[in-house]
């Protein structure tokens, strides 16, 4: 919130000021969000571990799960996250985006 009040109060002239702001306030988004995905990651392995946890209580065998279905967990869980914050349509669009520029590359390269 600082660094966009201080990109907001900087001039047109302070070029280089500017590009440091707008390069530290992209990193600190960055980090915001691969620490969002960490942390559902743990979540989602505290939840398995828990239910695992459940069953053996009850006497039956714990599931393990793949690395594809704890994947799966956790795109789900960003689904209903990203559902529940209304910015499905927007990630779904650029993902989308991102998918038909990949598409329209050459195989070559």
């Amino acid at each position: 919130m600082i660094l966009m009040k201080e990109l907001k109060n900087t001039t047109e002239a302070d070029v280089v000021n500017r590009n440091r702001l707008k390069e530290a306030l992209r990193k600190m988004k960055n980090q915001e969000k691969t620490q969002a995905d960490v942390n559902r990651r743990k979540e989602v392995i505290r939840e398995i571990r828990h239910e695992n946890n459940e069953r053996m209580r009850q006497g039956l065998p714990p599931v393990f799960k793949t690395r594809a279905q704890i994947r799966e967990l956790i795109w789900r869980k960003k689904y209903d996250e990203l559902k529940g914050g209304k910015k499905l349509e927007k990630y779904l669009r650029r993902k989308t985006k991102k998918q038909d520029k990949r598409s329209m590359l050459p195989m070559n390269q």
